[in-house]
């Protein structure tokens, strides 16, 4: 399917009676749905790719990449509905023998939806995934070119949810408004039948993407609203990752952590072990909020799923309380950018707002170790910040330590308190730099 879907150009001198026939022959021993859903896209493959080559641009092909997806969804979902399955009949007018037939049509018919499920399933995931792809390549291809010959009448009747959408982002706004409306008939059919969760999550999974894509985190809120987690038990290894993941992420961005590390937890749970790209998105998120809770990775986690570049000079700075090479290791961390864009847009949130403040927790109690005493003046913690920091033109001064250390104080990294009149900082004679209840404090 992957190869159908990404192979446009090698259909275009096939007809669609030919086509129609070679799949026919090649696929005679299998269900009929299958060879069905193998046409669908090779005709739609073909045609996407005859609108592109005619110049038609690519309003024409979205609209054939989106009925394919509706296609291919409705296949999916099949005949259920609320009239299907068990039907209510007079039991009482029934005869053993016909209760007993009925009861066995019931259960190969139920088998024969779960079948045709199970082997569309990857086929709605691949076909998803290339509608969202196809959409932002023509957005970013459009944006680069310039083009504006087609206008927004030409997006038809599947567009019409666009109005007031940014030009930038057309295609993929069309298809955002067909994916919402596969998540809502695929919804409704799972109330009569459970099998069809994973699919719902299949597409939530384009949902989140594409929503991120055009910065429109808040249109997610009304629709993950109407998810009922519990069911990921149910779906395969590979959509429940991928739920949990982009899910995590939009967390994030909502700045709500301890439900993110929850996700990302559960994500790495099920990643199989040989993903080792997935692996990497996963921790890449995951390190962070573990740290900022005084949880540091192992050398061999790092390197077992080849993170070690990245991240441990990083957290060896963070343990040294060494603030320069916090920045240098920052900096540096920032430029290993991968395909999800974690550096480009959510590290830098960790990196500046909130792990920086556990490398000042280790400073400070590092200074308190080598000082002797759970009384230090401010002076000694200004003269630590100053080496710490490389500070070269005067700007770290009592008031600046005083300020450092009352953030401190006030996220919960030490307990005790400044004392202005002795320009003293006490700490707690015991247990001074506790790890804080996270979920209770407020966000930095």
């Amino acid at each position: 399917m992957r190869a159908v879907l990404h192979g446009l150009d090698g259909l275009d001198g096939e007809s669609d009676y030919h086509i129609k026939t070679v799949v026919g022959q090649e696929l005679a021993e299998y269900p009929s749905f299958i060879a069905g859903t193998v046409k669908l896209a090779m005709l739609s493959s073909k045609r996407i790719a005859t609108a592109l080559d005619s110049g038609r641009g690519g309003a024409d092909a979205v609209a054939y990449s989106l009925k394919l997806l509706r296609e291919i969804t409705e296949m999916y979902r099949g005949e259920l509905g609320p009239n299907n399955g068990v039907t209510a009949t007079s039991s009482s007018m029934a005869s053993p023998s016909d209760s007993e037939l009925s009861s066995s049509a019931e259960v190969d018919e139920k088998e024969d939806n779960l079948h045709r499920v199970a082997v569309i399933l990857p086929v709605l995931q691949e076909v998803a995934a290339f509608t969202r792809k196809f959409s932002k390549y023509l957005d970013s291809h459009h944006r680069v070119s310039g083009s504006s010959d087609e206008s927004d009448a030409d997006d038809g009747s599947m567009g019409g949810g666009g109005g007031g959408s940014s030009h930038y982002h057309r295609y993929q706004q069309r298809v955002l408004d067909a994916l919402r409306e596969e998540f809502i008939r695929i919804r409704r059919d799972t109330r009569y039948d459970k099998a069809l969760m994973p699919g719902l999550f299949v597409v939530l999974v384009e949902i989140m993407q594409i929503c991120t894509a055009m910065e429109q985190p808040a249109a997610l809120e009304p629709i993950l609203r109407n998810v009922d987690e519990r069911y990921l038990d149910i779906c395969p290894n590979s959509i429940r990752v991928k739920t949990q993941y982009f899910w995590a992420r939009h967390r994030l961005f909502q700045s709500r952590l301890p439900d993110a590390e929850h996700r990302l937890d559960d994500a790495l749970k099920y990643c199989p072990d040989g993903h080792i790209n997935a692996k990497q998105r996963i921790l890449n998120l995951l390190i962070p909020c573990k740290v900022r809770k005084g949880i540091l990775p192992s050398r061999e986690l790092l390197e077992r799923n080849q993170l070690a570049a990245r991240w441990a000079p990083l957290l060896k700075a963070i343990r040294q309380g060494n603030l320069a090479e916090y920045e240098r290791c920052r900096t540096e961390a920032l430029s290993f950018d991968d395909e999800a864009g974690t550096g480009r847009q959510i590290l830098p949130f960790f990196l500046d707002g909130m792990l920086v403040w556990c490398v000042y927790r280790n400073l400070l109690e590092r200074t308190m170790t080598i000082y002797g005493s759970n009384q230090v003046p401010v002076a000694v913690v200004t003269a630590a910040l100053r080496v710490s920091e490389n500070d070269e033109d005067g700007h770290v001064c009592d008031t600046y330590a005083e300020g450092i250390v009352g953030r401190l104080l006030l996220y919960g990294y030490c307990k005790g308190y400044i004392s202005y009149e002795l320009k003293t900082l006490v700490l707690a004679t015991r247990n001074a730099f506790p790890k804080p209840p996270w979920e209770q404090l407020r966000e930095l």
